[in-house]
């Protein structure tokens, strides 16, 4: 399949017909129907509802159309010019879906300046979105009350994801001519590469899923500079009845990153059209600047959302600039940013959902994993627990994660008691597997599922094109408050795990979800 043509429909300029308002904030809005044979610009005004889906357990965004399309307006279309009417040559122009079982939807978007002066401001990769999806299924509503309500809908695959789907590679570790092993020992001579073990033959985690990318996208795919290689090696080939996607799976399932407590990473494919493979970890150390003497944001907090109202007087007027080590969200007078601020930039928070980790997953999944391993080679069956217990885990999470954190001593909210601490609720795991396999499904899950299952937070508000997931966003209580534990957990730093950019005729919102696993200061 040839790649799509991400440019050649791609408009250039700020033209009048792709200029849209949604809450009331101008914005370049295009969207191309596409495939070998058909080019439609659909108009945003019968546009019902964009939806586009960006969630850190999916490397792609994911989305689905709403059109209305009465009378099938969009398979029948009648477009003449003056010239065809003069003449008498107008005919019907339509665009025809499944051709060539190959639909793709253009989407561009990118908030618009009058005179563009603040164009160089913000940078594409933040501020667009520009995705190619495949429309992998359409539906139809039509009213038998209403013969004028007639609706399509499109669902949304990201076309690299949709190529992953299809493609039926012959791939091998093997065959990747940088495998250090190979290079190593046909340099020295020492043994032919066919006579080692799978293990000693094989190469990187992170360097194998970078090859599988490689070839499936025939090398027209770039990567990020900070690409984790992993701690791991695999010797592995495709099995026939594997298509890629089933192959990136199996060598994810692998993968943990190549740090000193090892971890999940998140392979995701960001905005400028790069993949990235980065430890957990790493994105908590980007939170923050890292200075402890000037607490600012990192590059990985992207926003700032205040709640409550300024009423009793000592805080700066919402037109002010402000430090927010003056706001007393607690009567500990918490540090949160010292910087300056001006508070009417920021989107103001109305209400959230807020939950805590469940019973359930707290003594079911954030529990001792040992890990049970048996080598049928060497006749040997192993259980491992000390890097696997709930102790170590909590330990390893806090420097992990928590200790990267600003505050008064943050503290990790893993749950913990008395059974846990005892081992009578453990969660034994089993593999046969490489050495490998063995350091995923332990402590690094237990991990990934403490962030994931622990406290979260959901809320809706205006759009911004900026957000997206794996980043942070802060939030901060304008007004008073009770100093008490749970301003010490809703306050601070909230990691995003999903956010849904919808687009609903003339409104933009954002639905986010997000995780915050640790809290200001120890809560007794």
């Amino acid at each position: 399949m040839a790649l799509p043509p991400e440019t050649k429909f791609a408009p250039q300029t700020e033209l009048d017909e792709s200029l849209t308002q949604f809450n009331n904030e101008r914005y370049v809005f295009d969207v191309f129907l596409l495939n070998e044979r058909s080019a439609y610009r659909i108009p945003a005004a019968v546009i019902s509802d964009l939806t586009i889906v960006d969630d850190i357990n999916s490397i792609f965004p994911s989305g689905r159309m709403v059109i209305q399309n009465h009378n099938n307006a969009l398979e029948s279309r009648y477009e003449m010019s003056r010239q065809e009417i003069t003449d008498g040559t107008a005919t019907w122009s339509n665009f025809n879906f499944n051709t060539t079982g190959k639909d793709l939807l253009v989407i561009q978007i990118r908030p618009a300046f009058m005179g563009g002066k603040h164009q160089t401001h913000l940078p594409p990769e933040i501020w667009n979105i520009n995705y190619i999806f495949e429309i992998y299924d359409t539906d139809e509503i039509h009213s038998i009350e209403d013969q004028f309500t007639k609706y399509k809908i499109f669902h949304l695959r990201h076309y690299r994801e949709q190529m992953l789907d299809e493609l039926n590679i012959t791939w091998s570790t093997a065959q990747i001519e940088r495998a250090q092993t190979y290079d190593e020992v046909i340099k020295n001579g020492a043994v032919n590469p066919s006579s080692l073990s799978d293990l000693d033959r094989g190469i990187k985690t992170g360097t194998a899923i970078k090859d599988l990318l490689q070839i499936v996208y025939n090398f027209n795919v770039n990567f990020s500079d900070d690409w984790d290689a992993g701690a791991g090696s695999v010797f592995y080939s495709s099995p026939a009845s594997s298509q890629a996607i089933d192959d990136l799976e199996y060598l994810l399932d692998l993968h943990v990153s190549d740090t000193t407590i090892k971890d999940y990473c998140i392979l995701r494919l960001e905005r400028d059209d790069k993949f990235s493979l980065l430890p957990i970890q790493e994105h908590f150390s980007r939170c923050n600047s890292g200075n402890k003497e000037r607490q600012v944001p990192g590059n990985f907090t992207i926003d700032i959302f205040t709640m409550g109202d300024n009423i009793d007087g000592n805080l700066p007027g919402n037109s002010s600039n402000f430090y927010t080590k003056r706001l007393k969200a607690r009567k500990s007078n918490a540090l949160n940013y010292d910087a300056a601020f001006t508070s009417d930039n920021f989107v103001g928070m109305t209400n959230f959902s807020f939950l805590n980790v469940s019973v359930e997953d707290s003594m079911h999944e954030l529990v001792t994993t040992p890990v049970h391993t048996s080598e049928i080679g060497n006749k040997t069956f192993t259980i491992r627990m000390k890097d696997h217990n709930i102790g170590k885990i909590r330990s390893d999470f806090q420097k992990s994660y928590i200790d990267k954190m600003f505050g008064d001593k943050p503290q990790n909210l893993i749950p913990t008691n008395s059974i846990k601490e005892k081992n009578r609720a453990i969660s034994n795991v089993f593999t046969c597997d490489a050495p490998i396999a063995r350091e995923k499904i332990g402590a690094p899950s237990v991990m990934y599922k403490a962030l994931m299952y622990g406290t979260g937070i959901n809320f809706t508000l205006q759009g911004s094109l900026a957000r997206k997931a794996a980043r942070f966003v802060s939030i901060m209580n304008l007004g008073t408050a009770p100093d008490t534990g749970f301003q010490d957990i809703l306050q601070g730093e909230w990691f995003i795990t999903r956010i849904v950019h919808s687009f609903i005729g003339n409104k933009y919102y954002n639905d986010i979800t997000a995780a915050k696993p640790y809290s200001y200061k120890k809560i007794n």
